[in-house]
Parts: structure tokens; sequence; C-alpha cells
């Protein structure tokens, strides 16, 4: 173990949840500040998604030319330049540009923190390990729409919002220039080939849409409770951050007490209540919103599993599940928001449990997939 790296990978991604947890609550804001349809704000998102994907492949030769200090260091300037900029945001095309800052700051950071904890834990860690690197996730996640509230409720400008991480990322920078090596041993040797098996490529559409689910019920919640609830941002912000909280909360039960020979049950119960909560949620009972969140140990422990199924691929495995998300995550975004402008919000807002289901029937495959192939070898 080599905690310096992990430590490094916990810091990044606690700044990527934020700057990727502020801007759903932040998609009716801009309607309203911007006078923009929400198929426009829509866009805010979009463009992040598809910026992400190229950032994130760019990672895989940057990663093999350059040090994982110089490279993390670098994007936690992409970040600053991210938040800065958020103050001369004006109208939609300002407004799409910052996207592309704060949607690569998300994929690189995001990105970057996987490849720092996979480097710093060996197989026998490695679950618990990503558990607590995505718990924190949870937790960042958790703080962006408290504090999207504190300074709405304030009546304080949202660039200040961006503004408020600055400090730290400050100390994740400091931190990563303290324990990680200056020199190019370190580099990560990751190839861009897409020579991949039929069992990784169902992997990665397993990701895609576990991870559109997982987002689309987050990211447009308070749009939802805003215009079918009529809740102001402020009130609907609180059902977020507990959503975050149930993820993050799950995240640590397993980081504390997973058994190995458990793993496969909780990944499919966390989905199965993740949709139980999300469809009480619809029912009208709007406390089980929140819950939602259980869903928070799946990402976590099948990208654990993935790394152990397919090791000597897993660097370059993780690289083309997050940009493939990212393209998804695109795709869904400007249908949602296109589908919110024409038919509402109240249909929009089935699609998480129809992308639940569908995780659900591609997480049966893999692991009968799995066992067959485990089966074969021995």
């Amino acid at each position: 173990m080599r905690w310096g790296f992990v430590i490094s990978g916990l810091l990044i991604l606690s700044v990527e949840a934020f700057f990727d947890n502020v801007r759903g609550p932040l998609i009716p804001v801009f309607t309203q500040t911007l006078q923009i349809d929400y198929a426009s704000a829509s866009l805010f998102l979009v463009w992040g998604s598809f910026v992400s994907v190229a950032l994130t492949l760019l990672l895989l030769p940057i990663l093999s030319r350059y040090s994982l200090r110089r490279v993390s260091l670098s994007i936690c300037g992409l970040g600053v330049v991210a938040a800065l900029y958020s103050f001369l945001v004006h109208g939609f095309f300002s407004l799409i540009l910052l996207a592309v800052l704060v949607g690569g700051a998300v994929a690189t950071m995001g990105a970057i923190c996987n490849v720092l904890v996979m480097e710093g834990t060996d197989m026998h860690h490695r679950s618990r390990s990503m558990c607590a690197l995505h718990m924190m996730y949870g937790f960042g996640s958790l703080v962006a729409p408290l504090v999207v509230r504190f300074f709405l409720e304030r009546q304080i400008s949202w660039p200040w919002i961006f503004i408020s991480i600055l400090p730290v990322i400050a100390i994740t920078a400091l931190l990563l220039k303290r324990v990680l090596p200056a020199h190019k041993k370190e580099k990560v040797q990751v190839s861009l080939s897409m020579h991949l098996t039929a069992l990784q490529w169902l992997v990665i559409a397993t990701f895609s849409i576990y991870v559109s689910a997982e987002v689309m019920s987050s990211m447009w919640m308070v749009t939802y409770l805003v215009e079918s609830q009529h809740f102001s941002v402020a009130q609907a912000a609180p059902y977020l951050s507990g959503f975050f909280l149930a993820m993050a909360l799950s995240r640590g039960f397993c980081f504390l007490s997973l058994r190995p020979s458990l793993e496969g049950v909780i990944l499919a119960l966390s989905l199965v209540l993740a949709l139980f909560f999300f469809m009480l949620g619809r029912l009208g009972h709007l406390w089980a919103f929140p819950l939602v969140g259980l869903l928070g140990p799946y990402f976590p422990l099948y990208l654990s599993r993935v790394s152990r199924n397919f090791p000597l691929e897993a660097h370059r495995l993780t690289i083309w599940i997050l940009s493939s998300v990212q393209l998804t995550l695109a795709c869904f975004h400007l249908f949602v928001g296109k589908l919110t402008d024409r038919l509402g919000v109240e249909v929009a807002y089935w699609l998480p449990p129809i992308l639940l289901v569908a995780a659900l029937l591609m997480l049966g495959i893999f692991l009968i997939s799995e066992k067959n192939r485990l089966a074969a070898q021995a």
C-alpha cells in the first residue's frame, strides 16, 4: 500500500464530486438568470460530457508521457481556471464555455483519482480502497447542494459557489506536490487499443447504463422537485444532499465490513433498493428520493471486481469505461432536456428507473459470464 497515492486520490475525487454535483441544482438557476429553456440549459451538462470523453481519452497518452504528479497538478489547475471563469458567464455561449471547463475538470479528476488508487493498492485491499475512494465522492456530492442552498438563500451570485472550492483545490495541490514523486518513474503504462473481449465490452456498457441511471436520478432531482412539486431550489437541495449522504454511508459500510463472498449480492441489492425507493418517490413519498443513494456501493465494487478479473487491462479498461460513461451521459442529458421542454419533467424523470432495470439485467449477464469463464479456466 502506498498511502500517499491513495490519500491524493481521495482528495481529488472530493473536489471532482463538488464540481460534478453543483451543476444539477444550478440548472433551474441558469434558466432563470440567463433566460434560457431547459433544453438549452441541459447543454451545460451535454457539452461537459462531450468534452469529458475527449479529455479522458487524451489522458491515456498523457499518462504514458508525463509523471502522475505533473498530470495531477495540471488537472487541479484546470479546476482553478473553471472556477474563476464562472464570473465571465453572462449568456448562453459563455455558459457553454464554462461547461467545457467544468466538464474537463470533472472528467480528468475522476479518471486520475481512480488511477492513483489503483497504483497505490494491491489486489487484496483494492475493493475496500475503492469503496473508500468513492465514499469521498458521496461526501463531496453531499456538500455541493448544501453550498448551493447556502449561497442562494443569501442571494449571493452563483459564481461564488464555484469559488468556494478553491481552498480545497489548493490544499490538494500542496499534498500532491509533497507525496507524489517528481520524476517520470511513476508514469502509467496504458494503451488506447480497442482490442477488447465481448465480456469487456459488456462491462463498459453496464457501467455506462448504471452511471446514467445514477446521474439522471441526482442531476435532475432538483429540477423535478422544482417543476413538479413546486419546491424552491433551496428547498429541493437537501433532498439531493440526502441522496449523496445515503451514497456515502452505504459505501462507507462496505469499506468497514465488506465480505468478498457477499460482493455479488451487494451489487444486485444496491440496484434493487435504488429502484424500490425511486418508485416510492414517484408515487408521492418524497422522503424516499434520498434513499435512492443506496445504490452507492455498485460503482466501486464493480470497478474493483473488473480490475481483479482483468488485471493486465485494468488501467485501459478504466479509461474506456469513463470515456464511454461520459458519451452516454451526454446523450441522456440532451434527451432529458428536450423531453422536459416537450412533455415536462414528470415524464422525463421516468428514465432513471428504466436505466436501473437495464443495469440490473446486464449485471446478471456479467455475473453468469464471469462464473462460466472462471469455471472454464479451472
